[in-house]
This record gives C-alpha cells, sequence and structure tokens, in this order.
C-alpha cells in the first residue's frame, strides 16, 4: 500500500463507499501516562468549580512548573481532582480506544517524555507520555460514501409487486409461490406479534403492521406496507390465546437455555473424570 492509492467503490452500511489512503505512521498500541486533571464542573453536582480561563491558566502554570524542574507527582497530589492523584497520577498502561480522543490522540501521538495541556469533556488535563510499547503501522483513510437510492422505475416496480401480492388469497403459500416466482423475499417471523409491539423481525417503526395484524385473522393478506425501504405484504399464520405458549413459540426461548445447560453438564462430567 502506497499513499494516495484509492480502494473501492465497495459495499458498507447500504451505501457505495471509495476510501483512500492519506498517510501511514507507526504507532504504539499501548500507552502509559500521568497526568494531573484540573476541572471546570464537579462531576457529581454539575456545579461549576471554575471557569475556563481560571482552569487552562492554572494548568499552563503547573505546567511550567514542571518543566523546570517541580515533581510531577507531588503537583498531582495537591491539584489533581482524579483518583489517579494518589498514584502520583499514574494512569498505568492503556490500550487505543480507552481513553477520550484527545487525551488519546496526544498520549499515542507523541512522543515518550512529552508534555502537554489538553482539554477533554473532564476538563484541563496536564499530560506526560511515560512509556509506549508494540509499535504497529496505523494508516489514516479517508472515505466518501454515498447512499444507495432505488430509481424510480425500481420503486414503481416494487410497489406494483406489492400491489398484486395483497390481492392473492391461500395465506402464506400464495405468497411465497409469488415470491419465489417474481425473485421476492419470503421472510417467516416466528415470534408472538403483541399489541404493544413497535417492530417486527428487522422491520422497525412497524407500528402501522402490528395494528393490522392484531386486527385481523389467520390467513388474511394484508395490503402494502411502505417500512423504512421495503414494500412488505404480510399474512398472519396463526393466532394465540393468552395462557400457556405454543410448543413451537417456547422452543424458541427456551432451546438456548436447555442446550447451554447440556453442554454445561458434559463438561463437568468430563472434568470428573479426569480428576486423579
Amino acid at each position: 500500500m502506497h499513499n494516495g492509492a484509492v480502494y473501492g467503490p465497495f459495499l458498507e452500511n447500504g451505501k457505495y463507499a471509495i476510501a483512500r489512503l492519506i498517510g501511514t505512521k507507526m504507532l504504539p498500541d499501548s500507552v502509559r501516562a500521568r497526568h494531573i486533571l484540573i476541572p471546570l464542573t464537579d462531576r457529581q453536582t454539575g456545579q461549576e468549580i471554575r471557569d475556563d480561563a481560571t482552569a487552562k491558566k492554572l494548568a499552563d502554570s503547573l505546567l511550567l512548573a514542571i518543566n523546570t524542574g517541580s515533581d510531577f507527582a507531588q503537583l498531582a497530589q495537591t491539584f489533581s481532582s482524579d483518583g489517579s492523584k494518589d498514584n502520583g497520577g499514574d494512569l498505568g498502561m492503556y490500550a487505543y480506544g480507552m481513553m477520550v480522543p484527545e487525551f488519546q490522540e496526544f498520549t499515542f501521538n507523541n512522543p515518550v517524555s512529552s508534555r502537554g495541556v489538553v482539554k477533554t469533556q473532564f476538563g484541563y488535563h496536564v499530560i506526560e507520555v511515560t512509556t509506549q510499547k508494540d509499535f504497529k503501522p496505523a494508516y489514516k483513510i479517508a472515505v466518501m460514501a454515498k447512499d444507495i437510492l432505488p430509481s424510480d422505475a425500481t420503486i414503481n416496480t416494487s410497489s406494483i409487486n406489492a400491489t398484486k401480492a395483497s390481492s392473492l388469497q391461500g395465506g402464506a403459500k400464495s405468497l411465497a409461490e409469488y415470491a419465489a416466482k417474481n425473485g421476492l423475499s419470503m421472510i417467516d417471523v416466528p415470534n408472538v406479534i403483541k399489541e404493544s409491539d413497535y417492530s417486527i423481525g428487522e422491520l422497525q417503526d412497524a407500528r402501522s403492521l402490528v395494528r393490522w395484524i392484531n386486527e385481523n385473522k389467520p390467513g388474511a393478506v394484508s395490503e402494502p406496507f411502505s417500512i423504512g425501504d421495503n414494500f412488505v405484504v404480510a399474512t398472519i399464520n396463526k393466532a394465540y390465546n393468552e395462557g400457556v405458549q405454543d410448543a413451537s413459540i417456547a422452543r424458541i426461548a427456551v432451546e438456548p437455555i436447555l442446550l447451554k445447560e447440556k453442554k454445561t453438564e458434559i463438561i463437568i462430567k468430563k472434568m470428573g473424570a479426569t480428576q486423579p
């Protein structure tokens, strides 16, 4: 790979994307740093402790004192509001992604012994990078993505297919045959759909369809519903009365639990057999 190389287009999260390599840099995969935290507000009450200018001035003064010979650990014990002050501000080793972005950016992108003042959501930090380990290549990539939008022709065709499907009689069997013949998706949702539900399977914000299901009987075929990017035509397989669950429905929830218990039982037996 070289700087300027372009990759794609490729599909990602329903979008066409193209990526370009902007730069490569060796970065550690873990860092150790110490800091002195000067907050602007009380983290428990949300009350202001000091204004931004005052906090920044104090942090800059502490950095100057450290750079001219003052002991970092002693200043941390005196001025820091972070729990690490009892360890002289030492945060121990941490991996990329464990700190807030501004703090992470400073400690991973500056060499050992670097010091500076960084502002985060918690306030101003006086930071010193003390250790960096296991350097590996890190890549800076720019990505441009574009939503995949259906054409008017696609929308019209889908609408026509949905309208034709909604006119079928015969419930699930007729819909399955129609879907197979026209290259459409037929999805079986094994869950019981309750009146209070807002989603059905992977369909979100499906209240209108939920309402239709609870107002109709098994075998009924719905009118087309527009849900998200889909036209949906539904049929009802079975209706359940309140009380003991149908075995096929109960199995969905119970089977994983029983399998887990059975595996645990087998493992315990095997461990017992290997004991001296």
